[in-house]
This record gives structure tokens, C-alpha cells and sequence, in this order.
């Protein structure tokens, strides 16, 4: 049988069901992106080895980024086919186990980060001043990533349930108002200098305009994923009352 090719008129309903999740989704990413990309603008105003060490924190924290990422669309879809079932218990046990799967994994990251370092930093440089200031941030990165992988799974899981909006206004005040923002008024604005206690003692040797723009960054996130999972407590009960479940 021959095919019988034509074009169709779209459907304009199932457009604006997509446009509807598709849209503050990828502004999510677009905000995620934008953020760490004028932090390390703002962070070469330190010099040349400043950004090396800036560079090989961020490619790192991207890198392990990618298992909570990974976990999180996987638990997202299959939450979403049983919400789609009407099953809502096997939605929140999906969820559930999304959560201690990124948790787990988030750990074990975390324990391979510590006991590796230094390996890592072969790796990525024979430069050692580049090295010194990497090993510096590096101190916070175990707090960064746990901080990140609990929100990443925290706005998958929402986005399974349909929510989109909120995820995104979350990251714009997290990433893009305390995180960005508030690194540069602390690390390189009008505060400059104002977390170097705080520096001295979790990073010391730190930079301080890098180091704030990532405590800040650490604060965002970790103020993003503790909303994020409020914000996934009460649409999960909400749904269980409109299901009657």
C-alpha cells in the first residue's frame, strides 16, 4: 500500500499542551546556562588562573550533574505513565524511589570527589597554580553537587506531575537572583570581601570573588531544593484528594 503523504492541520489544543510545559522548561535550562555562563565572566576579572580553577570546579560540577539528571527523567517518565494509569501510589513510590536513587548516587559522587582529588586534578592540569585555586573550590564542590542533584530531582519529578512554572521561577530566584546576583554583590559589587570569614573557614586559600560567586550559587541551589521538594509534598497530596487516594 502506498503511502499517502499530506499535510495536516495543526491541532492547536495538543500544541498549547506542549507549548505549555515545553516553554518554562526550557527556560529553565536557558536560566541554568546564562547563570554559569556570566559567573565565569565575572570570575576572569580575577586572572588567568583563577578562571583555570574556576573552569575545572564547573566542568566537574556539570559532569556529576549528569547522573541526577539522567535518574531524573527516567523517574519523571515512569511517574508520569502512572499518573497517567491513575495509580497514584505507584506515582509516589516512583518518586520515592527517584529520590533515594539521586540521593544514593549523589553520595557516592560526593565520596569519590574527596578521595580522588587530587587524581582529579592531575587530570585536568599540570598548571599548579591553576591546580591550587581548583583544589580551593573544590572544597565545596560535595556540598554544590548534593545541594544540586536533591533540586534536579525535585523539578523532574514536578514536571511529571505537569508543573513546569514554579520549577522555573525557583531557579530565577535561585540561580539567577541569590546565586548570580548576590555572588557578584558579595564577591566583585558594593559588598565585595563581606564573605571572606565564611571563605576562610570552608575554603580557605579560596579566592574570594570566585569563592562568593560560588557560596552564593551553593545557597541558590540549596534554598531552590528545599521549595522545590514543599512545593512536590503538596501537589503529590493534592493530586491523592482529587484521585481519591
Amino acid at each position: 500500500m502506498r503511502f499517502k503523504l499530506h499535510i495536516g492541520i495543526p491541532h492547536w489544543p495538543s500544541l498549547k499542551e506542549l507549548l505549555r510545559l515545553g516553554i518554562p522548561m526550557g527556560a529553565s535550562y536557558l536560566i541554568e546556562i546564562c547563570s554559569f555562563s556570566f559567573m565565569a565572566l565575572l570570575v576572569a576579572r580575577e586572572g588567568m588562573f583563577v578562571t583555570g580553577g574556576h573552569q575545572i570546579m564547573s566542568n566537574l560540577a556539570a559532569l556529576c550533574y549528569m547522573m541526577p539528571m539522567a535518574v531524573g527523567i527516567a523517574s519523571a517518565s515512569l511517574t508520569a505513565q502512572a499518573i497517567g494509569a491513575r495509580d497514584m501510589a505507584k506515582a509516589r513510590k516512583t518518586g520515592m524511589a527517584g529520590i533515594v536513587v539521586v540521593a544514593t548516587g549523589a553520595g557516592l559522587t560526593v565520596l569519590m570527589l574527596i578521595a580522588g582529588k587530587s587524581l582529579i586534578l592531575r587530570a585536568y592540569t599540570d598548571d599548579l597554580q591553576v591546580a591550587a585555586v581548583a583544589a580551593a573550590l573544590l572544597q565545596l564542590l560535595p556540598w554544590f553537587h548534593l545541594s544540586d542533584a536533591m533540586q534536579c530531582i525535585g523539578s523532574y519529578l514536578l514536571r511529571a506531575y505537569k508543573v513546569a512554572v514554579v520549577p522555573l521561577l525557583l531557579q530565577v530566584v535561585a540561580l539567577t537572583g541569590l546565586g548570580l546576583v548576590g555572588g557578584w554583590w558579595l564577591g566583585f559589587g558594593p559588598a565585595a570581601g563581606a564573605l571572606q570569614p565564611v571563605i576562610s573557614y570552608i575554603m580557605p586559600g579560596a579566592p574570594v570573588g570566585a569563592a562568593s560567586m560560588w557560596l552564593m550559587a551553593l545557597t541558590g541551589l540549596s534554598l531552590s531544593a528545599a521549595l522545590l521538594f514543599l512545593w512536590y509534598g503538596h501537589i503529590v497530596r493534592l493530586y491523592a484528594r482529587r484521585m481519591g487516594t
